[in-house]
């Protein structure tokens, strides 16, 4: 079969594509949030650091800077009438939700929780684990547990509850 130049064109663009120029448009903040998080004392690592905290901190939602709206407004929605921190990631995505929802007003998250995220991520304060007595079974499965990951607090609770009922009860 024997085409013509111009159906043996169409042919073979339908087949093999066409030439597209590939001009990038990355800058250091338009890659902010797809970072690791690392212990360094550079700029860059220390924002994915505290982009990495506030995610986990708001139930560990996927860093996604491309669209304007979150997948699952129900999900934030939920957060919020629980109370819970909700991280977005761009203004463009706290004004979508807010005209989905009206109600529901997104803030910025207070002073300490700001300090809170500082002080952990950037700066390494924290509670270290400590030793516990041998005979106080309590706190050596609290510094144990502390010695893990949990991905909220009340999972630490809920682990403590759960010892503190399997142990005899001590005398006053």
């Amino acid at each position: 079969m024997t085409f013509t130049p111009e159906e043996q064109a169409l042919v073979d663009r339908l087949e093999k594509g066409v030439v597209v120029p590939f001009d990038p448009k990355m800058t250091h903040e338009s890659l902010s949030g797809y970072g690791a998080a690392i212990a360094t004392d550079v700029p860059l690592g220390q924002v994915e650091t505290a982009i990495r905290t506030m995610r986990l901190m708001t139930g560990g939602i996927g860093f996604n800077a491309e669209s304007d709206a979150t997948a699952d407004v129900t999900a934030i929605m939920k957060r919020y009438d629980e109370k819970k921190p909700i991280f977005v990631h761009s203004a463009e995505e706290k004004a979508w939700i807010e005209r989905a929802k009206p109600k529901y007003q997104v803030s910025e998250p207070s002073a300490e929780i700001k300090k809170a995220i500082v002080d952990t991520a950037i700066l390494g304060k924290y509670e270290t684990t400590t030793y516990a007595q041998l005979a106080d079974t309590s706190a050596t499965m609290a510094n144990y547990h502390g010695r893990t990951y949990t991905y909220k607090a009340s999972d630490s609770q809920r682990f403590m509850d759960k010892v503190e009922s399997l142990l005899p009860k001590k005398k006053a």
